[in-house]
C-alpha cells in the first residue's frame, strides 16, 4: 500500500511539473526538439518565460552548430568523393596517353583502305588521342602533362604523314565506286590534299553543289584543302577551299 502511494505521488510530481521544467528536463538529456516544444508554449506574462527564452536561444545556437557541423562532414565526403573520381578519371587519362605514345608508330603503319567508313574510324581513333592529349596538357598533374607533351612531340613526326594516308585510302576507296557512275577522281598536290572530281553531271552547279556539301564534313576531318569539280578534264572547273586545319596543327 505503502509503495502503490509512493507511486502515486511520484505520477503527480510529474503530471504537476511546469513547462519550464519540462523543458529543462529535455534540455538536458539532448532532446532538444522536445525542449523547444515545451519552451514555445510558456506565454509571455508567465515567470518563467525570459528563462524560456533563453533556453530556446541556447537550442537555435546548439542545432546551428549541428547543422554547420553536418553540413562540413556532408561537403568534406563530397570532396573526397570527387577526389576519388577525378583520380580514377586522371588514371585512365594517364594510361590512354601512355598506350597512345607507344602505339602511335604502329597506328601510322596499320592505316589500309577498304571502306570509307573504316577510314573515318581511323581519323575518329587519331582525334581522340588528340583530345585526350589536350585534356592531359590541361590537367595539373605532372606524370600526365609530361606523357602528353610526349604524344604531342610524336604528333608533329606521324600527324603529316597520317593525315596523307588517310586522303590517300579515302581516294582509293571512292575511285573505284565513283567509276561506276561514270565520275573519275583525281588526287594531287605534294600532301595529297586536292581533290578532282571529273564527271559530265558536274555540268549543273546544282549537282556541284550538292555533291560538295555530302562530302564537306569528310573533306574537313581528312583536311583537304582543295576540291575541284569539272565536267571535263580540261574544263577549269569550280573549286571549294574547306575550312580545314594543317596537318601539323595540334
Amino acid at each position: 500500500m505503502k509503495k502503490l502511494l509512493v507511486i502515486g505521488c511520484l505520477f503527480a510530481l510529474i503530471g504537476c511539473q511546469s513547462d519550464y521544467e519540462k523543458g529543462v528536463e529535455s534540455f538536458n538529456i539532448g532532446y532538444y526538439y522536445d525542449a523547444q516544444d515545451h519552451f514555445r508554449k510558456i506565454h509571455k506574462l508567465d515567470d518563467d518565460y525570459s528563462k524560456a527564452q533563453m533556453m530556446l536561444n541556447k537550442i537555435y545556437f546548439i542545432n546551428d552548430s549541428i547543422k554547420k557541423t553536418e553540413d562540413s562532414i556532408s561537403n568534406a565526403k563530397k570532396k573526397i568523393q570527387k577526389k576519388k573520381e577525378q583520380d580514377k578519371k586522371n588514371k585512365l587519362l594517364y594510361n590512354n596517353i601512355k598506350s597512345y605514345v607507344k602505339d602511335l608508330p604502329e597506328f601510322d603503319n596499320n592505316i589500309k583502305e577498304s571502306s570509307v567508313d573504316l577510314v573515318l574510324s581511323y581519323y575518329d581513333d587519331f582525334d581522340k588521342m588528340v583530345i585526350n592529349a589536350k585534356l592531359g596538357l590541361k590537367s595539373g598533374v605532372d606524370s600526365i602533362v609530361n606523357l602528353s607533351n610526349d604524344f604531342k612531340r610524336l604528333y608533329s613526326t606521324y600527324c603529316k604523314r597520317i593525315f596523307k594516308k588517310l586522303r590517300f585510302s579515302y581516294y582509293n576507296v571512292v575511285k573505284d565506286k565513283l567509276w561506276r557512275e561514270n565520275v573519275d577522281i583525281v588526287l594531287s598536290g605534294s600532301n595529297k590534299d586536292h581533290l578532282t572530281l571529273i564527271g559530265s553531271d558536274f555540268a549543273s552547279n546544282a549537282v556541284i553543289e550538292d555533291t560538295y556539301y555530302s562530302i564537306d564534313d569528310i573533306m574537313l576531318k581528312l583536311r583537304f584543302k582543295k576540291v575541284s569539280f569539272k565536267w571535263y578534264s580540261y574544263d577549269n572547273g569550280v573549286y571549294y577551299s574547306p575550312n580545314s586545319k594543317k596537318d601539323t596543327e595540334f
